[in-house]
């Protein structure tokens, strides 16, 4: 059976003899695995907060923890992500349970899309389809190889570059519209509210705005975790020139992390030849799923006559 995580689970999950593995990756753990106690803290923090922007549910057998799910919302109100699937290995099959009671557990939220993203080569990449999840992109990340860290000579085609602020987004929202596939922004936001809320949040970062000629083109985030900085790069893959300042300006910021990764989408086909020409390696791929949540929203009704005030 499945139910809410409680205070005293927390022991429970700490004393299981085969730890658990989260077969989830979200945007702030691209980089590496996150360490053992990273499960612990964060099943914590949502007894912490007042605000609930997290959820974790245990699968119980036999008196025992065989499983977790966590949520948790994205940067708005109706997009979550699946932020954890923690299983024993030898119990992979409870991911099914795990996802599969989904819609059971969050019907009292008013969520109308989720987000997963798995591994290639996860074990519960059938899983996800078989509990209503719809594959919709493929990401590669690329590690830049410790022997091409000599920064390149600067190239100039004309690109500035200034920090992005709040008052930004409906600038970045018509780049992303003008740049991004349409099967990608079906799943991600076809308006300007439903992709603001189903962004995934840049937790330890920042982004910056590509400008040429006065005008906006593209952006760069820089993720930061352990000294690690996972870059992501939005920008048109129509002038090359353009997109390899890009890229040589974002390495040469993340220049002083002990690694940098790049994350990238299967359609760059032109940044990830760029990337591998400067010198990084593709090293994991990924697939992005996303699940439709259908809303209870109360029906009206008529009061009878007489009853009405």
């Amino acid at each position: 059976m499945i139910r809410s995580l409680r205070p005293t689970d927390i022991l429970s999950v700490l004393a299981h003899g085969s730890p658990f593995s989260n077969y989830v990756r979200t945007g702030d753990c691209l980089g590496g695995e996150r360490p053992p106690a990273s499960l612990t803290l964060s099943l914590l923090g949502q007894f912490v907060y007042l605000r609930k922007l997290q959820y974790s549910w245990a699968w119980i057998e036999q008196n025992e923890i065989r499983g977790l799910l966590t949520i948790r919302q994205r940067s708005g109100p109706s997009a979550w992500e699946i932020s954890g699937v923690y299983l024993d290995q030898r119990l992979e099959k409870i991911g099914f349970n795990l996802l599969d009671s989904l819609a059971m557990t969050t019907e009292t939220l008013p969520i109308s899309r989720f987000f997963m993203r798995l591994p290639q080569d996860s074990g519960l990449l059938e899983t996800a389809r078989q509990t209503g999840f719809s594959l919709y992109a493929s990401q590669r990340l690329y590690e830049l190889s410790p022997r091409s860290r000599e920064l390149e000579k600067p190239i100039t085609a004309g690109v500035s570059f200034r920090r992005k602020f709040p008052g930004d987004d409906f600038q970045q929202f018509q780049i992303y519209s003008r740049i991004v596939p349409e099967r990608i922004r079906a799943s991600e936001g076809m308006t300007f509210e439903e992709w603001r809320e189903s962004r995934e949040r840049v937790l330890r970062g920042t982004s910056y705005f590509c400008e040429r000629e006065g005008k906006a083109i593209g952006w760069v985030n820089f993720r930061k975790r352990c000294g690690k900085v996972c870059l992501e790069i939005v920008a048109s893959e129509g002038d090359e020139p353009v997109l390899k300042e890009i890229l040589s300006w974002a390495v040469a910021a993340a220049a002083p992390a002990p690694e940098i990764h790049c994350l990238v989408y299967a359609h760059q086909t032109r940044l990830c030849r760029l990337l591998e020409d400067r010198g990084f390696e593709a090293v994991k791929e990924h697939s992005l799923f996303a699940r439709e949540q259908v809303v209870r929203v109360k029906e009206p009704y008529l009061v009878p006559a007489g009853l009405s005030s």
